[in-house]
């Protein structure tokens, strides 16, 4: 701006100079330090034109420069934005790549998942092999299921005929009898008791209940080895006065053991469905404890057909027990719990009062294996070998 403004300066100058000797005669000779001054003055004018162009020149350089400069900036931001674009893209194919990587976790997981259910289930069925297999052993270091205890026999004096080393006489054996209500006379009915009686038959365990026979004349009939008491029985005795705890853990060790027995049962586990104190009878053992044994698993099927919804006691029935389609072994598992309620309690585990009771359990594990075979998801219950595994760590 300052050399523009002089440029405009000198301009006037130098047009006044040439207005004055424009204004002189055309024969008018200036004195020589007149020309001289006027000669000086055009040089200036002269320099300062070609400043004036330089400057010209360098603000148009300096245009040229600022241009470049711009168009250097708009291809960096160009640039800028190309990079930008690429690590969103970077980005994308990122996020795709975890994606894809976490969806392939997944079905690993699930797939590990799957294979560890189905090794689960191998070890499972492999260790109730083993709890079967013990529970014979078990079982013959006890006694043979068939013998007969020495009161249950009573010999007469009528003899039969006599051979050289045994007479054979007349003998009474107890028994227990079992008289099916006289309602159940049709032939259907019959067909089923007599199948279910076939079943019970071939089931042969030193904590089920020993079959002798059934009646079906004259008034359908089990006939069963006789236990002198059942855990109702003992309960009811002891009005909230437990039972020793290694008697309590005895007789729910040989309820779970007979309970696997019947769940591992080819080609197809037997429900019992009706388990509750009154099924579960006892005898002294010579230990002073009891020897305990279920009773009424045989008739289980049978009377699945008579009442096909809810079946056995509605105070340790399980929850899916109204639809037929949901019964399975798991539903024994439910009943155990309440019977360990009432085992360990010495009260009658009615469902409005379980709670209650359960809170006076003092005994955590016990506890624990309660509420587990209380569940309402019948999958989370434990199996019938996981119950004697757990009850015989209680001991």
């Amino acid at each position: 701006m300052a050399a523009k403004f002089f440029l405009s300066f000198r301009r006037a100058n130098y047009s006044q100079l040439r207005t004055v000797e424009s204004s002189l005669p055309a024969n008018a000779t200036p004195r020589s330090t007149s020309s001289l001054s006027l000669s000086t003055e055009r040089d200036r004018a002269l320099g300062e034109k070609r400043v004036m162009e330089r400057e010209r020149d360098r603000e148009r350089e300096e245009k040229r420069v600022m241009e470049r400069e711009r168009d250097r900036e708009r291809e960096e931001k160009r640039v800028m934005e190309r990079e930008r674009d690429r690590e969103r893209e970077e980005k994308r194919v990122m996020e795709r790549e975890r994606e894809r990587v976490r969806v392939e976790l997944q079905r690993c997981q699930a797939r590990a998942n799957q294979l560890q259910e189905r090794l689960e289930e191998v070890e499972r069925r492999e260790h109730e092999k083993v709890v079967v297999q013990e529970q014979a052993i078990a079982a013959e270091q006890r006694g043979p299921s068939w013998e007969v205890m020495e009161d249950e026999l009573e010999e007469t004096e009528e003899e039969l005929g006599c051979g050289g080393w045994a007479k054979v006489k007349v003998a009474k054996l107890k028994v227990a009898a079992k008289c099916l209500h006289g309602q159940l006379i049709y032939d259907y009915h019959r067909q089923l008791f007599r199948r279910e009686m076939d079943v019970a038959a071939r089931v042969s365990h030193p904590n089920l209940l020993r079959f002798l026979g059934a009646r079906l004349e004259g008034g359908m009939a089990i006939l069963t080895e006789f236990m002198p008491t059942s855990l109702r029985a003992l309960v009811n005795r002891r009005p909230r006065q437990r039972l020793p705890l290694e008697h309590v853990l005895s007789i729910a060790i040989d309820v779970a053991r007979a309970l696997n027995y019947l769940h591992n049962m080819s080609p197809d586990p037997i429900i019992h469905r009706d388990l509750s104190s009154a099924n579960v009878l006892l005898q002294p053992s010579p230990d002073g404890g009891w020897l305990a044994k279920v009773s009424d698993y045989g008739t289980a099927n049978f009377q699945s057909q008579l009442q096909t919804v809810n079946p056995g006691s509605p105070v340790y029935t399980a929850p899916e027990s109204h639809d037929p389609a949901l019964q399975t072994p798991k539903m024994d598992i439910y009943s155990f719990g309440v019977l360990l309620v009432e085992m360990y309690t010495c009260d009658f585990p009615a469902p409005e009062r379980r709670a209650e009771l359960m809170e006076s359990i003092d005994h955590p594990r016990l506890l624990n294996l309660i509420r587990q075979c209380l569940n309402v998801d019948r999958d989370r219950r434990p199996t019938a070998a996981q119950l004697v595994d757990l009850l015989h760590a209680m001991q």
